[in-house]
């Protein structure tokens, strides 16, 4: 293949690439944190769209489009989020779209061992990095500028979804494969695709049922991201609590 490949983990070309997205992420906060909603919608909006395009270029660029349905869990997020840009009331969705952020997350950390040789600026890499860094972006962004409060019942109910979108996958990819003699899979509902995943399907070699090993270990990451707030928010309440016994 012709260009300088993206690279494995260790590699300088991704080591940049993460670099980009986290230094972007960061630039864009201190660039928000003080504007107005209507200010916040017009920068993000466009960014928001990229996981969808992303999502569009895979079903008509490659002439497969039973391998690239949008019934990944990074595709329901870039499905999801411009709606979560624009919504004025975004807690509910986005306490599920922060899960998918994680996902987004794992998907550029956790990449399958074929990405490693696509070359920078390819087709391939465009939708897969631009898509999944928005997805990734977006949520903890309206999260860090107090435009989503993550709450309890909303992490529970968002879990839930996960599951049953993940069921879902795995019913219609399954499904796919044979009607059609294909070999997709959907959610990683199949097998694994890389070595994390690996050493669950090691535990449990079965199509569709190792990843619920994985779910609990991604709903324990899920928490201790959200842990910090929890205790801010549990600080602040009290000392709240404790003013109004004073005055």
């Amino acid at each position: 293949m012709n260009g300088i490949p993206w690279g494995g983990p260790a590699s300088i070309t991704y080591i940049l690439s993460m670099v980009f997205v986290i230094g972007l992420g960061v630039g864009l906060f201190f660039l928000l944190r003080h504007k107005s909603e209507k200010v916040i919608k017009i920068a993000l909006f466009p960014i928001s769209l990229l996981g969808l395009a992303a999502v569009i270029i895979n079903l008509t660029a490659f002439n497969d489009p039973l391998h690239y349905l949008p019934i990944e869990f990074c595709s329901y997020t870039a499905v999801l989020i411009p709606v979560l840009v624009l919504i004025p009331k975004r807690n509910l969705l986005g306490n599920y779209l922060i899960a998918g952020s994680l996902g987004a997350l794992l998907a550029l950390t956790l990449r399958s061992v074929e990405s490693y040789d696509w070359p920078l600026f390819s087709l391939g890499f465009c939708c897969y990095f631009f898509g999944h860094m928005a997805e990734f972006l977006i949520p903890l962004l309206l999260f860090a500028l107090k435009k989503v409060e993550v709450k309890p019942i909303y992490m529970i109910s968002s879990f839930i979804v996960v599951v049953a979108l993940y069921t879902l996958s795995y019913l219609i990819g399954h499904n796919v494969n044979a009607a059609f003699g294909l070999d997709t899979n959907y959610f990683f509902s199949e097998y694994p695709t890389n070595p994390v995943l690996q050493a669950f399907w090691n535990i449990c070699p079965y199509s569709y049922w190792y990843m619920y090993l994985v779910f609990p270990l991604f709903m324990v990451v899920y928490l201790l991201f959200c842990i910090p707030y929890f205790v801010k928010r549990h600080k602040m309440k009290k000392e709240a609590n404790g003013n109004g016994i004073r005055e």
